[in-house]
């Protein structure tokens, strides 16, 4: 990595992580940023190694200004590990700030319902339905919302309808979300891509997908398979 990019390793193993202890040890002003921005970049990928970091961040932080996107990250990282609860009880905590604050991480108030969509409780559907209604009114306020945005507000409540046995309001949500999924164009002129829906949400569409034609997710993964 170079001088300017040591803190946003994309891999990690023994040697980047050493490299990087030894680089954040010298750091000073902006530690506790680069830290953050490290743990966000392993919270997918390497989602162990990212919780070890946050560990290293919580017991050496000088300042709070990165505390809620670092346990955002950790929402993520429990979620790649399959611990949904955990997942769960950070947004929770993310949640009991008021999303007006400098430094909240907007995105949760969908990504916390949509977690909730796909792997939650069904006695956490209320919370879910509460938080969409907290996001679609940041979302007004902000004046500018994405095809993936408007994707996961749809598919939350596809899933959450699909899961409660209410088929036909499934459907109608899991149609709208499917049609912000082909949206191929931002709007923005010079940002064409900014915002669409990725591959990462490909598992979400053949649940959708499955909605809408009654088949069963593997089949459909097997159609899309073969072309």
């Amino acid at each position: 990595m170079g001088r300017e990019d040591w803190y946003q390793n994309e891999g990690w193993n023994s040697e980047i992580e050493k490299g990087f202890l030894e680089r954040l040890a010298r750091s000073r002003g902006q530690r506790d940023q680069q830290l953050k921005i490290q743990v966000q970049m392993l919270a997918e990928r390497f989602p162990s190694d990212a919780l070890s970091l946050i560990d290293l961040y919580n017991d050496t932080r000088t300042e709070k200004n990165w505390d809620l996107d670092v346990i955002a990250a950790s929402a993520r990282a429990y979620e790649v590990l399959g611990e949904t609860d955990k997942a769960l009880d950070s947004y929770r905590s993310i949640l009991q700030h008021d999303e007006n604050k400098p430094f909240f991480p907007t995105w949760v108030l969908l990504g916390a319902p949509f977690l909730i969509a796909r792997k939650g409780k069904v006695s956490d559907f209320p919370y879910a339905f509460e938080l969409l209604q907290r996001a679609k009114l940041n979302i007004s306020k902000q004046g500018l919302n994405f095809a993936v945005q408007r994707f996961v507000f749809y598919a939350c409540y596809a899933l959450i309808r699909h899961r409660s046995g209410q088929k036909e309001e499934a459907k109608e949500n899991a149609v709208a979300a499917l049609q912000e999924a082909g949206v191929r164009h931002s709007g923005l002129r010079y940002h064409r891509k900014v915002g669409l829906v990725g591959t990462e949400h490909q598992a979400t569409i053949l649940a959708l997908k499955s909605i809408t034609s009654g088949y069963p997710i593997w089949l459909l993964a097997l159609m899309a398979k073969v072309g």
